[in-house]
């Protein structure tokens, strides 16, 4: 569980420094559920 958590972490904290999460903030999947925004940041 905690190596899981830790590769969630990570891939999150990824997208933010690369701009990824700016990317798919932008989608239509994403406009249409705002809870994903809070997710995303």
């Amino acid at each position: 569980f905690g190596l899981m958590m830790f590769v969630i972490v990570g891939t999150l904290a990824a997208g933010r420094i690369l701009g990824l999460d700016a990317i798919i903030e932008k989608m239509e999947f994403v406009r249409q559920r705002p809870a994903l925004k809070y997710l995303l940041g």
